[in-house]
């Protein structure tokens, strides 16, 4: 009896997780389908962006709660990539308009899909842009007192290779491992 029941529990949460995993997927595209809708209809460029973050955010539980090679993994990983330019326009439109809210959504987006495991392989380009973008995240997260965040970003922007900012990045990671209490890191950083 005891193993009947823990058959029929262990079939409904499966049945519970798919539906989720494919409302969440049908979700993510529905989203993307209707940013690029936006795109094209002239709606304003508040609306396309935050329409954008939503799908962003879709995507990206989708990868973190499903099967790597699962059918809603690979949409969601080639959405991610379809929307990935979009993430650095919006960066770049809320820092135009001095929303430094939104800058630092948008760039930390930007910066996080190239740093997800599902995207390992991926070559995505790191230039003179990418190095940009990398600095604004880092920097927002700093002044967001968001240090882990933003020591891991001062190391990707390290990894770059940039010679750009580079003594400002030094100084405030280690401003950052300070605030996480990390002075044996801070230390290696100086």
């Amino acid at each position: 009896m005891k193993r009947l029941l823990l058959v029929i529990l262990v079939s409904l949460l499966a049945a519970i997780h798919s539906n989720i995993a494919a409302q969440t997927i049908d979700q993510a595209l529905e989203r993307h389908r209707q940013f690029n809708m936006m795109r094209m209809d002239g709606s304003s460029e508040n609306d396309i962006y935050s329409m954008l973050h939503q799908c962003y955010k879709d995507y990206v539980a989708v990868i973190n709660n499903e099967t790597p090679g699962s059918a809603a993994y690979n949409k969601a990983k080639d959405g991610l990539l379809e929307i990935h330019q979009f993430l650095y326009s919006g960066a770049a439109f809320y820092q135009s308009r001095g929303i430094d809210q939104n800058v630092a959504i948008f760039a930390q987006a930007y910066v996080d899909v190239t740093l997800m495991d599902a995207f390992r392989y991926e070559p995505f380009v790191k230039d003179e842009r990418f190095s940009t973008i990398v600095y604004l995240a880092a920097s927002t997260a700093y002044n967001n007192h968001q240090f882990d965040k933003a020591i891991n970003y001062f190391a990707v922007y390290l990894s770059t290779g940039d010679k750009r900012n580079r003594e400002s990045i030094y100084e405030y990671m280690a401003r950052a491992c300070i605030g996480i209490r990390n002075h044996e890191l801070a230390m290696s950083v100086l």
